[in-house]
């Protein structure tokens, strides 16, 4: 279970990364693009939930509240357009969507392709 501590600094501890996080800093999942995937994916402290995504892909809009539930409640989340990003999709082979990845540490910890739960989704970022 997720443990979420603020404090009086405005600061705020989520799950179990020790990372600091300001209030209102992940309020909402991150844009991510070729230009700062290194710098929100590869440099991230603790795990980062990476969605792919498209506009048109009606899974993807029934997953979309879920991950922006999980930015939400504190944790990193970001978001991949692959209309806009094809070139990210095509590095990760992205073949369906939705796909999640989990990055730790700068590499890939998991994938899960198609409508996945918001507890399963906690469960692995809290692992």
């Amino acid at each position: 279970m997720s443990v979420r501590e603020i404090h009086s600094d405005n600061s705020e501890k989520t799950g179990n990364t020790g990372y600091q996080y300001k209030k209102g800093e992940l309020d909402m999942a991150k844009t991510i693009t070729s230009d700062n995937f290194e710098q929100e994916v590869l440099q991230a402290q603790g795990p980062i939930l990476l969605d792919f995504w498209a506009t048109w892909c009606g899974p993807c809009m029934r997953q979309g509240p879920i991950v922006e539930e999980l930015a939400q409640e504190g944790y990193n989340v970001g978001k991949i357009d692959v209309d806009q990003e094809p070139g990210l999709a095509q590095q990760f082979k992205i073949m369906s969507i939705p796909t999640l990845l989990i990055f730790k540490d700068g590499k890939e910890v998991q994938r899960l392709i198609g409508l996945t739960p918001k507890d399963t989704l906690k469960k692995l970022l809290e692992d």
